[in-house]
């Protein structure tokens, strides 16, 4: 008889509910015989019995249970193993994630007429990410509803008072978590204590900025509620960018399809299987790159627009190359050129000139920083006015000036002084105290006088200090005009 049509499967929680876990996998196989060894005759309906347990310590918490299923002329059956005993299930799977050396086994029995028969043993393998994943809390899709086979059962269910709850949680959720990242948004473009005033004071006072922040909170939560993964294929540029920048030298997230495939292409894993004598491909097509993949695409495939690097296949491969007792990077970091040559990582010119670039910046970067003031200020001449010459031989000059505050706090107590000239003066007009406000412009007006005697040129640039309670904040300089000329 042939059973279970997958040689080794994979268990793995799918979802963390508040009260109850729903766990779950699939078994599919088919039955050419019954129980009694009479050949297949009829289409009706069977009890397949399933039971797991620790075969190293036979006193280990067991799970059973049964399903009826309805065969049809070819003997093709499909179930969900945790589905009939969903509690039960789940705590038994929670006994499996607590012990360390625990090696599962499922047997499988088909029941019919009285008569029972084996018909399949398979050991069970857990999967890391998704005992994590579930760990978290599971705040996602999953996290209320269940996994993808809960999810359509749940919308086929009519309006109860389970289904309300669910529905109800999880768009809370996403509400709640989407309010939070469009105050994050705002902040970053508005600035942090512009949003703090807009959430302390009267709505009335900031009607624009509180409309904003329930339009971003609506779009967040369209993108979680329905948009999700659309958002990374339509709307992020990245793909597109990373499609025109790569070459076959360029290093992604790359599926060795050299030696994924072998000589007779990928085909199930089976136990003592010596692959590479028979030609076959490491890839033992589970599945798990695609079922991880945040964007749903097969990285067997090549690499895709959709694709965010995030490297979550290459995790999940390689946990199942070592549970299979093969290499592991059979999807990894690599070139085209790497898989297609064998050739290893070569630093060539191209990533030599992007590296000198990428440093370049860097350091332009890091001296911008360093050199950067709390304070920008700029003088400008009065446009039409020259000079005036005043009593005693002194020339006076007509500016304008402008500060700039680039930080988050009030500066008070600014003042100028003459750099360049000691004996010169600067005269405040309108006002005799300077107050520069958080992230403000100030501008204003004033008269610098400089004793003729110490000018050399009718044209001479002079240097003005900005400072606070006598400290120096930053310099400027402009031009002075006075009645010694030279033509």
């Amino acid at each position: 008889m042939i059973t279970n049509s997958d040689a080794q499967k994979v268990i793995r929680p799918i979802c963390d509910e508040a009260v109850n876990w729903d766990y779950g996998f699939n078994y599919s196989g088919f039955i050419i015989q019954e129980a009694n060894g009479s050949p297949l005759s009829q289409v009706q309906s069977r009890l397949i019995q399933i039971f797991i347990s620790d075969s190293n310590d036979p006193n280990a918490t067991t799970f059973s249970e049964t399903h009826r299923i309805t065969l049809d002329r070819t003997g093709y059956f499909n179930i969900e193993i945790g589905s009939v005993r969903t509690r039960n299930f789940s705590e038994f799977v929670d006994s499996m994630n607590s012990k360390e050396n625990a090696e599962y086994v499922m047997e499988v029995s088909l029941n019919s007429n009285g008569n029972s028969v084996i018909i399949g043993s398979k050991k069970l393998l857990t999967v890391p990410y998704a005992l994590v994943s579930n760990a978290l809390g599971g705040l996602g899709k999953q996290g209320k509803e269940g996994n993808q086979g809960a999810q359509k059962r749940l919308a086929k269910q009519k309006w109860d008072t389970e289904k309300i709850k669910k529905r109800v949680f999880k768009h809370s959720l996403y509400i709640l978590i989407s309010f939070i990242i469009s105050n994050v948004f705002l902040a970053y473009i508005i600035s942090s204590n512009t949003l703090i005033k807009i959430i302390k004071e009267p709505v009335n006072q900031h009607v624009g900025g509180f409309i904003s922040i329930w339009i971003f909170t609506g779009l967040f939560y369209f993108i979680f509620s329905w948009f999700r993964e659309q958002v990374c294929i339509i709307a992020c540029p990245y793909g597109r960018l990373q499609g025109v920048l790569l070459d076959n030298k360029s290093i992604i997230v790359a599926y060795d399809y050299i030696r994924g495939e072998g000589k007779n292409g990928k085909s199930k894993f089976r136990k003592n299987e010596n692959r590479k004598e028979i030609g076959k491909g490491a890839c033992i097509d589970c599945n798990q790159c695609v079922e991880v993949c945040p964007t749903g695409i097969d990285i067997r495939n090549g690499t895709q627009l959709e694709c965010i690097n995030c490297t979550a296949c290459m995790d999940a491969c390689d946990f199942i190359m070592q549970k299979t007792q093969q290499p592991k990077g059979l999807i990894r970091y690599a070139s085209e050129e790497n898989i297609e040559k064998n050739k290893p990582f070569e630093f060539t010119f191209r990533i030599k000139a992007y590296t000198t670039i990428l440093a370049v910046l860097i350091v332009v970067l890091i001296s911008l920083l360093t050199i950067r003031t709390s304070v920008q200020v700029n003088f400008f001449r009065v446009p039409g006015e020259l000079y005036q010459l005043q009593e005693n031989n002194i020339v006076s000059n007509v500016y304008t000036y402008k500060l700039v505050n680039k930080t988050s706090k009030d500066i008070d107590s600014l003042s100028f002084q003459l750099n360049s000239h000691q004996q010169g003066k600067i005269k405040l007009v309108g006002t005799s105290h300077l107050l520069l406000k958080a992230q403000d412009i100030y501008q204003g007006t004033v008269f610098i006088q400089i004793p003729l005697s110490k000018l050399k040129n009718s044209n001479e640039t002079i240097k003005i200090g900005v400072f606070k309670n006598g400290k120096k904040i930053t310099t400027t300089s402009t031009h002075f005009l006075s009645p010694k000329n030279k033509w």
